[in-house]
């Protein structure tokens, strides 16, 4: 009786697909971060400030990142299909799950929360002619933006790299930086997150210097495995022409 070896799946035309598809989206969401405008304490604590951002240039940008953060699922699956050691399978897995979770809490949070919610409340207030009611409810709003985007960045910018980021480290085939990157990058949300949960609020520490910053590492690490995926070998490995 011998023993089956599992080992990753070969690279193919697919997976050099899914990869540039990768490449894409990332690349687009990295831009889309950078031209994203800061939050900052006194922003999110008054709503009627806030509410001032919504536009069709608030609108179209968040669009615009919904629709990219839709292509990271597939090349999380795909990466993950490809790991070599079985544990970091396993983990590379857990991640794909949570990143489609995360993509569904994101979506919600982008589309419903920041677009649909904030846009006909706008409409609301300026038909109230800016009653103290309406004031109260534009505060309102801003506690389920926080509630909307704590959970976002749970499960997504928390999650998704740290879990990827062990599975990469366990692998082996990467080169360590890509593993500790993705572990940096989702371990950082965890600070951003209690100082929020204290202050019952995102602030300028949270959002601006903490979470972008850890964001900025996750894609960093998404730009690895996609490169990973469109080259057929992982980062730092000579590849045969």
């Amino acid at each position: 009786m011998t023993d089956t070896v599992q080992t990753a799946r070969p690279a193919d035309e697919t997976t050099e697909f899914v990869g540039k598809i990768g490449l894409v989206g990332v690349i687009g969401l990295a831009l889309v971060l950078a031209v994203h405008p800061f939050g900052t304490t006194d922003l999110y604590d008054d709503g009627l400030e806030f509410l001032d951002h919504v536009n069709w240039y608030w609108l179209t940008l968040h669009v615009v990142g919904a629709l990219l953060f839709l292509s990271w699922p597939p090349v999380i699956d795909a990466w993950a299909q490809r790991l070599t050691d079985a544990r970091a399978r396993v983990v590379g897995h857990w991640a794909h799950m949570m990143s489609i979770a995360g993509v569904a809490v994101g979506t919600v949070h982008l589309i419903g929360t920041d677009m649909m919610t904030f846009w006909a409340f706008k409409d609301t207030f300026e038909d109230s002619d800016g009653s103290e009611a309406a004031q109260v409810g534009a505060d309102v709003l801003l506690r389920l933006h926080a509630a909307t985007l704590s959970s976002w960045v749970l499960i997504f910018f928390l999650a998704v790299p740290l879990l990827a980021g062990v599975a990469a480290l366990l692998d082996g085939r990467y080169p360590r930086w890509v593993g500790y990157v993705g572990v940096v990058g989702g371990a950082l949300q965890l600070p951003a997150l209690l100082i929020t949960l204290s202050e019952r609020q995102w602030t300028t520490l949270s959002e601006q210097f903490i979470f972008r910053t850890g964001a900025t590492l996750f894609i960093v690490f998404m730009l690895a495995i996609a490169w990973s995926l469109k080259r057929g070998a992982p980062v730092g490995t000579a590849v045969r022409v």
